[in-house]
């Protein structure tokens, strides 16, 4: 803009959310950039379908507690989430288990490590909901991988409370995400064979 602003148009805003979208379900981003927004909306479509038939609002339990006090001051956005179950702590699920009926356990971290995995597998076993979707803002990408072997639909925390509608829909409609290796395309060939690599190694042994 004449004020030095960068102005964005309303498509590229677009292609921004679905971008935001599949990354969030776990598709890289690296694959995701170079597609036009047709095919983005088509590998959001099938999930989209079966999100759709998830009637009435989406019961939860959300554990962390900024979670849900951005859940209830979100207005009509948070409406498609009704809180049935809330805790501070991954530790204090057990307490809650009173056979009540969950859509998704929601589950917001500031920091996830691989110790988390067991305690957010073992809530899970004890709530038993449909889905689980875990939010976090620091997490090591193995982290990412076990809980996502576990079944788990895992994504940053959403700056918007739609963004996270969105995710709860998607788990529920069980949204697979591909393996890593699938996702990333074909394998460049090799620059070195084996006794090439060998060489170099000795040469740098040598040179120290």
């Amino acid at each position: 803009s004449a004020h030095g602003q960068r102005l964005y148009t309303a498509e590229q805003v677009r292609r921004l959310g679905l971008l935001k979208q599949l990354v969030d379900l776990g598709h890289p981003i690296g694959v995701l950039t170079g597609l036009p927004v047709e095919r983005l909306e088509e590998m959001l479509a099938p999930n989209a379908a079966r999100a759709s038939e998830v009637a009435g609002p989406m019961r939860v339990m959300v554990v962390g507690d900024s979670l849900v006090r951005r859940i209830a001051a979100s207005g009509r956005d948070g409406r498609a989430l009704q809180v049935l179950r809330h805790c501070a702590r991954l530790e204090q699920v057990g307490a809650m288990a009173d056979g009540v009926a969950l859509d998704v356990l929601l589950i917001e971290a500031s920091e996830l490590d691989d110790a988390a995995v067991a305690r957010i597998a073992a809530a899970r076993d004890i709530m038993r909901p449909l889905a689980t979707v875990v939010l976090y803002r620091f997490c090591g990408s193995a982290t990412i991988r076990a809980l996502r072997s576990e079944g788990c639909l895992v994504g940053r925390v959403p700056a918007e409370i739609g963004e996270l509608v969105s995710l709860c829909r998607s788990a529920l409609a069980g949204q697979g995400l591909p393996a890593p290796e699938a996702q990333a395309g074909p394998v460049a060939p090799r620059r070195f064979d084996d006794q090439a690599l060998a060489a170099f190694t000795a040469g740098g042994n040598r040179a120290s």
